[in-house]
């Protein structure tokens, strides 16, 4: 029991942190078709779909959901829509609107939904399956691009020239649709440009050239004759994941340590998610993962980390990390973490943003 609590009790904290708020620059659009503007709480596509977390410029917060406003709007950014889909409403994500518009909707199973509609007609959705879902039923996936193909031909079909090119579609997309949308509004409408309400995402990549003190307990690892203390050395690199959240980051790169006395030399690569504060100059950072180590006896090990970063001064590309790491020995079979600590690392490093 002990055992399954420390684990849980992890989990429910990367759960708790990576809820926390980002609120950014946006505006709702009432029923009344008024404009008010102050901050939304940035969230999950998901999340964003079914409830606007807003706060005012007097530091008031309310949730609106789809019933209570019309729209709202990053600031030069996501254009979220209330409209009735299934006789429930939501708030569709604008993607491009022109002769055809095109709205998106990513439900609470993380399944994706598209919906197409002309100027005057009715809204329709495309058939669609993710292409992660593809490898459980090939047939399916393809007879819904199938019956998407078809809908975009019946919606284009006074711009037959794009016919081929919807042909040649592998699956469905915010890139793709919106490029189709558009070709087909320069194609039947030369008095007025679309407006493209999709920004592209932004990958962050972070690269961290790291030094710190690295401790191995022998116990856990009998190829080692006595505890080892060594110095560590290595670089981190992050990728963001802003599919899923712009504060959410895999962690990896590769590290040497060297036992200065002994001269053992060994090395690891991490593999985590690491969840980063967005709000402080401070930003406590959380991370949970595994660890491939450079030993025989435990070649993966569950790992976890904690640190903050520094940076220098606001929007800077430097900043200041600092870790603490641990890892420990998984139960027999399984990757849980058991209670027995493998190692722990205590770091610093220097990250850049690309």
């Amino acid at each position: 029991m002990k055992k399954i609590s420390i684990f849980v009790c992890f989990m429910y904290c990367a759960l708790h942190v990576s809820a926390q708020s980002d609120y950014r620059s946006g505006y709702v659009i009432t029923l009344a078709n008024d404009t008010v503007h102050g901050a939304i709480d940035y969230r999950g596509d998901a999340t964003m779909g079914r409830v606007c977390h807003f706060e005012s410029q007097e530091k008031v917060k309310q949730d609106f959901f789809p019933t209570d406003i019309a729209a709202y709007r990053f600031t030069d950014s996501k254009y979220f829509v209330s409209r009735e889909v299934d006789r429930q409403r939501y708030f569709l994500e604008f993607l491009i609107k022109g002769k055809i518009n095109v709205y998106y909707f990513r439900d609470d199973f993380f399944s994706d939904h598209y919906y197409i509609e002309r100027e005057n007609d009715t809204l329709m959705e495309l058939p669609f399956i993710p292409y992660h879902k593809m490898s459980d039923d090939p047939e399916l996936y393809k007879s819904k691009l199938v019956g998407s193909i078809g809908l975009l031909n019946y919606f284009t079909q006074d711009a037959p020239e794009l016919k081929k090119d919807i042909s040649k579609l592998q699956g469905l997309g915010h890139k793709n649709l919106i490029n189709i949308a558009k070709n087909y509004h320069n194609k039947v409408c030369r008095d007025e440009q679309c407006i493209v309400f999709e920004k592209p995402m932004r990958w962050k990549v972070q690269i961290e050239p790291t030094v710190g003190f690295y401790h191995i307990r022998s116990a856990t690892l009998t190829e080692l004759k006595k505890d080892l203390d060594s110095y560590t050395f290595g670089v981190r690199l992050y990728l963001g994941i802003p599919y899923i959240s712009n504060n959410l980051y895999f962690k990896t790169g590769l590290f040497g340590f060297r036992n200065i006395k002994d001269k053992i030399a060994l090395r690891e690569i991490p593999l985590q998610i690491e969840y980063i504060y967005p709000k402080w100059v401070v930003k406590p950072t959380l991370a949970a993962g595994i660890t491939l180590l450079g030993v025989s006896v435990s070649p993966l090990a569950p790992s976890y980390s904690v640190g903050v970063k520094i940076a220098p001064k606001k929007n800077s590309k430097y900043v200041i990390s600092l870790n603490y790491e641990i890892e420990v020995s998984p139960w027999k079979h399984t990757f849980l973490p058991s209670n027995q600590l493998v190692s722990y690392c205590i770091s610093a490093g220097l990250n850049y943003t690309f």
